[in-house]
């Protein structure tokens, strides 16, 4: 029973992001990176080229100093493909070819050679017909749920290009990833989707009909979407089975709005953040999942290189003490931009152009992420006694980080005196934020955590069925308490241990 039991849950476990490293995947290696892109020896803007999906794919931005604004995606399937939208228009390659240069390389006819992508202080818009805008229920950040309740993941799409194009980031309860460009093609009158993750690349066309919108490969899948009269929105999507007749149902899931938390939460989270936090971001940088956990309105792209900048960003005016922590760096940043929401100011260094209300919730976001969660410093292997449900039990706990760091995976095995071992997984942000759970119970539920540097008190479940509590002890000893929440909104002891490391595995 226990092995079949952890086979389940190493089954769950591949649900986990997979990275493409394949050679393959790393053949355009040496376009990565931020060019000055030039046309009949002209230059026309500035290109940014970034890894995306865990190495399935590479977003492609461009800019021009009078604030037109391009987005694109290249991805593998059997070959290089690419699609890029602006303004100007749609380009299309079935095949991407790159020529090296000297000082860098050439790709549809046009060159590129290193050089600063600069965002554009503001943003033409355009594409604003009412077929370019028929997707526009579908943008904003959502939480995700089944059809019985449970969430399922987030989404968040957000409009790029001018206008002329949404773009999607998903990110599963079970860590998967996945992005998608959407746009509308005017010349063949339909809406278009490309969506990729890992071992997984679909292209989709379609229109709205019959208050939803349709988009499918014809005969492979078909997706649609449909917004309700209550502001949430369904995504159905089925595909067709080797050797089946008919369609089974792939995904069904109810998109609701993410809450957005108010100025005063997020100047709490800046302040709750331990003083003298070393700005270590450049692994977080590398541990982006798409879609944020943070309430930013501009696309995500940008965050990665304006967290580099504000790693190392030095204040006007000289400070002392924890100054030069991110913590005090992104509490003067937020004080410094927080104007009134709309209200637009740039970044000193490069022109980044955000409102106050995102300097905020960017500042707290990553100076609470900017300090590793406490399952680094308790990685390893962990036994202990103690009750589960009024009866002795024994534990083993093994933490330990998983997918190059990027995420801590918490396996627990409870083996009560009488009955049979509970065995359950949890894998989190590296953070400690949030997290997912599956057990041997068949329960499976998102979690909310809170470190505060001595106790890690983890939510499962949104409404809340209940809370763990993690703390380690003078002894050296680690304490866990579980608790189910009760209608009066009090909370129950089920069970409590008390563990001793043991050891590395």
């Amino acid at each position: 029973m226990r092995i079949a039991l952890l086979s389940l849950l190493a089954a769950v476990a591949c649900f986990a992001q997979r990275p493409c490293t394949t050679p393959a995947h790393k053949a355009l290696d040496g376009i990565i990176g931020e060019w000055e892109v030039r046309e009949a020896g002209v230059a026309t803007g500035h290109a940014r080229f970034r890894y995306a999906v865990h190495g399935c794919a590479i977003v492609h931005d461009f800019a021009t100093p009078t604030g037109e604004e391009g987005k694109g995606l290249l991805y593998l399937d059997g070959k290089w493909n690419s699609i890029f939208v602006s303004p100007g228009g749609i380009e299309e390659s079935p095949e991407v070819t790159i020529a090296s240069t000297s000082d860098g390389f050439t790709w549809n006819n046009r060159s590129y050679r290193r050089g600063r992508f600069q965002p554009p202080a503001e943003v033409r818009q355009a594409c604003q017909s009412a077929n370019h805008r028929a997707f526009d229920f579908w943008e904003g950040k959502w939480d995700v749920f089944s059809p019985k309740g449970i969430q399922t993941g987030v989404n968040h799409i957000h409009r790029v290009a001018g206008g002329c194009a949404l773009v999607e980031n998903w990110t599963s309860a079970g860590l998967t990833n996945g992005m998608s460009i959407n746009f509308w093609h005017e010349e063949r009158r339909q809406w278009r989707q490309v969506w990729v993750a890992p071992g997984s690349v679909l292209r989709l066309s379609g229109a709205w009909n019959g208050g939803a919108l349709h988009l499918m490969d014809p005969g492979r899948t078909r997706l649609s979407f449909t917004p309700n009269l209550d502001g949430t929105v369904r995504q159905y999507w089925e595909q067709t089975l080797p050797g089946a007749a008919g369609w089974g149902v792939a995904f069904d899931g109810t998109y609701r709005r993410a809450k957005e938390p108010g100025r005063e939460t997020l100047v709490d989270a800046l302040t709750r953040t331990a003083a003298g936090a070393s700005p270590a971001l450049e692994a977080f940088v590398h541990s982006q999942i798409a879609g944020l956990t943070s309430n930013t309105a501009f696309d995500p792209g940008l965050i990665e290189p304006f967290l580099g900048r504000l790693a190392h960003w030095t204040p006007s005016a000289p400070v002392t003490g924890n100054g030069a922590s991110l913590r005090a760096r992104s509490i003067e940043l937020a004080r410094s931009h927080a104007g009134l929401r709309g209200t637009r100011s740039a970044h000193p260094a490069d022109g980044t152009n955000l409102d106050g209300y995102q300097w905020l919730a960017l500042a707290a976001e990553h100076s609470r992420r900017a300090l590793p969660g406490p399952w680094r410093a308790w990685r390893g292997t962990w036994t202990g006694a103690g009750t589960f449900q009024g009866k002795p039990a024994q534990i083993e706990l093994r933490a330990q980080p998983i997918l190059d760091g990027k995420f801590d995976e918490v396996l627990i095995t409870v083996t009560p005196a009488s009955g049979s071992p509970f065995l359950g997984r949890a894998v989190y942000a590296a953070d400690a934020a949030t997290a997912h759970w599956n057990d041997s119970m068949a329960n499976a539920y998102p979690i909310k955590a809170e470190w505060n540097g001595e106790s890690l008190v983890a939510l499962w479940a949104d409404p809340v069925r209940g809370r763990s509590t993690y703390s380690l002890g003078a002894d050296g000893r680690l304490s866990i308490i579980d608790e189910v929440s009760q209608k009066n909104a009090a909370f129950q002891r089920f069970a409590e241990y008390k563990l001793s490391k043991s050891g590395f595995r």
